[in-house]
C-alpha cells in the first residue's frame, strides 16, 4: 500500500490534535493547501474540520483497506470506515443524533500526488447506506 494512503487513513481515525496549529501541521505532512476534493478547493483547516466532527460523531473509529492501487502520482483505495456512534454526525440531510449503534460507510478514494502530497481527492461513499442504517432514512423512503 502507498505509505500516502496510511498517513492519511490515520490523520482521520486517530485524534485530531486539539491545537488548531498542531492540527494544520498534521494535515500539511498528507496533503496541499488547499486540495482538491471532487474538483473543489479545500483548505487544510477545512479538511481538520471534518475530521473532527467525523471523531465527534463516531467513537472506536477504526477502517480496513478492502483494496488498494498505486500508479506513482496516483493511489486508490476501496475501505470501510467504521465506529460506534456517538455523536452528531454532519449529513447532507442534517445532523443524525447518536443511536450507539456500530455503523460502517464503504467508499472510494483516488488521490493524485504531486511532490508527495496528495494535490487532489476523488471520493465516493454509501452515505445512502450509512444514513439508513443509522436509521435517519427508511429503505422505502431511500
Amino acid at each position: 500500500m502507498n505509505p500516502v494512503i496510511d498517513r492519511a487513513l490515520l490523520l482521520w481515525v486517530e485524534p485530531v490534535p486539539a491545537d488548531d496549529a498542531d492540527a494544520l501541521a498534521a494535515f500539511a505532512t498528507v496533503y496541499t493547501d488547499p486540495v482538491l476534493v471532487n474538483g473543489e478547493p479545500a483548505p487544510l483547516s477545512e479538511l481538520v474540520r471534518r475530521a473532527r466532527a467525523l471523531q465527534r460523531a463516531f467513537s472506536e473509529l477504526h477502517h480496513e483497506i478492502a483494496a488498494d492501487v498505486d500508479s506513482g502520482d496516483r493511489c486508490a483505495m476501496a475501505f470501510r470506515l467504521s465506529g460506534r456512534h456517538t455523536g452528531p454526525l454532519e449529513t447532507a440531510i442534517g445532523a443524525v443524533a447518536a443511536t450507539g449503534r456500530e455503523l460502517r460507510v464503504t467508499g472510494l478514494d483516488v488521490f493524485v500526488l504531486r511532490d508527495g502530497l496528495v494535490a487532489e481527492v476523488w471520493a465516493v461513499a454509501d452515505t445512502l447506506g450509512l444514513l439508513i442504517a443509522a436509521g435517519a432514512l427508511t429503505a422505502a423512503a431511500a
